[in-house]
């Protein structure tokens, strides 16, 4: 849900050095991550939130009333230690920023005390991959380096307690401290505990209670950790596998699969659809997979572009944007423009920006969309069985993407419905804050889903659901993709013989 790289770019065609991406954080030194902070510091840094969000969002009190934050905001000044370190009011001003229920607004990730005890320190983290499987919160798979000499945990155990404290107690209060709806943060969670079981400070050793399978009697293990390499790979002792934003690769049945996994760079997705859907032409593939399961979104023209190489049909990604205008959203604006070009009015370069600049502060800009527009004309369209996969974790612009694709028929959606829903907000603005240097994130505008029914709660139905289990998992097995491949094959051309 990114406009202003695409209005600045539009501005300034032809002269890309007049553009340039903005440092969203200014990084805090070693030095500073351990310092106290006085009460004075966390009052002013919560009221510095609160109101530089109620500036720029276009409805910050939607989902939850003005006064449960207030009152929450007593209850943290009331209790001076939970906040007396960087690490323990970032734990609070999550928990703070969450109930707010939006998404996009969020407190920022530790990252700097993540790259100096993680990164660089090799802090250990929770070495249990995990899953919530009837009902229960269960083991996928142990990290173990190859050069240990332990029996790892079993896939299938069921986790009792970490650290003497029930893992579904835990996993609500990791949940409290993440953005977005309900289903959103438990996935967050739950796909990423060895990095939220670090943020909220536990360490190692982990002493776990797990019922294994079969068993009536609950066992205690007390774990070491592992490196977060071990991880990002998913092969135990090697380096971490660097995924790229998106790829292509080539089933049985020459159907092509296509991991869409972040929105960014439009100029080399261009690249990378021509050089993909040329491929496909060439090789004469039967059926096209779009896996967006993985999407975090980013700029939503990757949206456009890639549909223009699938479908003739016209759509529109959303039916209304409600947008904020205020002074910090204009200056984060004016900083994607080269200072040596700052002071000229961006607002005469682009329909989008002028339209922006140019209403009062406070106001909403609403930019409506009417009618469908029909994707641009595509000599390498592809006119073969495409299916696209989605899942809780399909986000933002990969949201929106999918949106078009429902309202629209545009493909055949597969998988689980979306954690969030299309009528969300979005056009995130970050921001630091002065005394202790934690960022924050918040939206900046409210979007109306494709078919224009704001009313609508739900996320984006597939229309085939398939969910995984643990035992899926476990053994390796990618069930929503092979029910897309069995799909493609029913509705594929059969070839002549």
């Amino acid at each position: 849900m990114r406009a202003i790289c695409a209005a600045l770019a539009l501005a300034f065609s032809g002269c890309s050095t007049l553009v340039q991406t903005p440092p969203f954080h200014e990084i805090v030194a070693d030095e500073r991550l351990d310092l106290p902070l006085s009460a004075q510091d966390v009052e002013h840094d919560l009221r510095f939130a609160i109101e530089r969000i109620e500036e720029v969002h276009p409805d910050p009190y939607a989902r939850t009333p003005k006064e449960r934050i207030e009152a929450e905001v007593a209850a943290i000044f009331a209790d001076p230690a939970s906040t007396s370190t960087r690490r323990k009011f970032h734990r609070r001003l999550a928990g703070l920023i969450a109930l707010l229920g939006d998404a996009h607004t969020s407190a920022g990730f530790l990252q700097e005390e993540w790259s100096r005890d993680v990164d660089r320190g090799g802090e250990r983290l929770f070495p249990l991959l995990v899953r919530r499987d009837q009902g229960g919160v269960v083991v996928v798979r142990h990290v173990v380096g190859k050069d240990e000499a332990i029996t790892p945990i079993a896939p299938r155990s069921l986790i009792v307690a970490v650290q003497g404290r029930p893992i579904e107690e835990i996993v609500a209060d990791l949940g409290r401290a993440t953005a977005g709806s309900a289903p959103l943060r438990e996935a967050i969670v739950l796909e990423s505990l060895h990095v939220q079981l670090w943020s909220a400070g536990i360490r190692p050793p982990f002493r776990v209670m797990v019922f294994e399978p079969g068993s009536s009697t609950a066992t205690e293990h007390t774990l070491a950790g592992q490196p977060y390499a071990r991880f990002a790979d998913r092969q135990d002792g090697q380096a971490p596998q660097r995924y790229a934003d998106y790829d292509a690769s080539w089933l049985d049945g020459r159907v092509v699969r296509l991991d869409f996994r972040a929105m960014d760079d439009l100029p080399r997705f261009e690249e990378f659809c021509r050089a993909t859907f040329s491929r496909m032409r060439e090789k004469s593939a039967r059926g096209l997979i779009v896996d967006l399961r993985e999407n975090g979104g980013g700029n939503s023209q990757l949206g456009d572009e890639l549909l223009s190489f699938v479908t003739s049909t016209p759509y529109r990604a959303c039916a209304r944007k409600e947008w904020k205008v205020s002074a910090p959203y204009k200056r984060f604006m004016k900083s994607f423009a080269h200072p040596t070009i700052r002071w000229l009015p961006l607002q005469w370069f682009h329909g989008t920006t002028r339209r922006y600049f140019g209403a009062d502060e406070g106001s909403i800009a609403v930019f409506e969309q009417a009618d469908e527009i029909a994707p641009r004309e595509n000599d390498l369209r592809f006119d073969g069985p495409v299916v696209f996969l989605i899942g809780p974790q399909t986000f933002s612009s990969a949201l929106m993407l999918a949106n078009a694709v429902e309202d629209y028929d545009l493909a055949t959606l597969i998988g689980e419905e979306t954690a969030e829903s299309p009528n969300a907000f979005g056009e995130v603005f970050p921001f630091d804050l002065p005394r202790s240097g934690l960022n924050v994130r918040t939206s900046t505008a409210r979007y109306v889903r494709a078919n224009g029914d704001a009313s609508d709660p739900r996320g984006v139905v597939p229309d085939i659901d398939v969910k995984p289990t643990a035992d899926d998992i476990v053994a390796g097995r990618d069930v929503v993709l092979e029910r897309a491949q069995r799909w493609i094959e029913d509705h594929a051309v059969q070839p002549r013989d």
